[in-house]
């Protein structure tokens, strides 16, 4: 038997995206490591796949390739969250202030985040799926804690354009512009 917990990170809590105060999984509302014995438990059944033989045919076809740091066409969703820049430089390497509309791009949009990247200064309209307002940022920093590759984290300023700062993480459609 295996037991399953829904676990949640630092960051996770400090945006608010835990979805209670116990975050660590267990049903004591305590911050420990989640060891307590109560009844929420998983078992896992293994799976055997039987592959069935396949023919393939090849044809020539065109390939595009995303580069890190492309900000080439099309919309992208994922997650936005909200962050404080505490009076440090971004990975851009400017400081702005936590109202300034700006945001982080995801490390794997970003590229390497100890260096500037093309993306930086990049103009991006951002949408709240949930409600449909918009906000345009700049982007100015590296997140390398966001996972999806559509995942923006968001100046204080930015995300109280879109939503309030209790909710932490919202569905968002967003752009390139120009």
């Amino acid at each position: 038997m295996v037991r399953v917990q829904p676990l949640y990170r630092d960051d996770q809590v400090a945006h608010g995206e835990c979805p209670s105060d116990d975050c660590d999984g267990d049903d004591d509302e305590e911050d420990d490591d989640g060891d307590d014995d109560d009844t929420n438990t998983t078992t896992l059944n293994p799976t055997t796949t039987t592959a069935k033989p396949t023919t393939t045919t090849k044809t020539a076809a065109a390939t595009t390739t995303k580069a890190a740091g492309n900000t080439s066409g099309g919309s992208h969703t994922g997650h936005g969250t909200w962050y404080t820049q505490n009076g440090v430089a971004g990975a851009c390497g400017k400081k702005h202030p936590d109202s300034a509309l700006i945001g982080a791009m995801n490390f794997q949009l970003y590229g390497n985040v100890d260096k500037e990247s093309s993306v930086c200064g990049k103009q991006v309209l951002i949408t709240n799926k949930k409600n449909n307002k918009q906000v345009t940022i700049t982007i100015a920093d590296a997140c390398p804690s966001c996972n999806g590759k559509g995942d923006i984290d968001l100046s204080k300023g930015a995300f109280e354009k879109l939503d309030s700062f209790d909710t932490g993480r919202i569905n968002i459609e967003w752009e390139y512009l120009g």
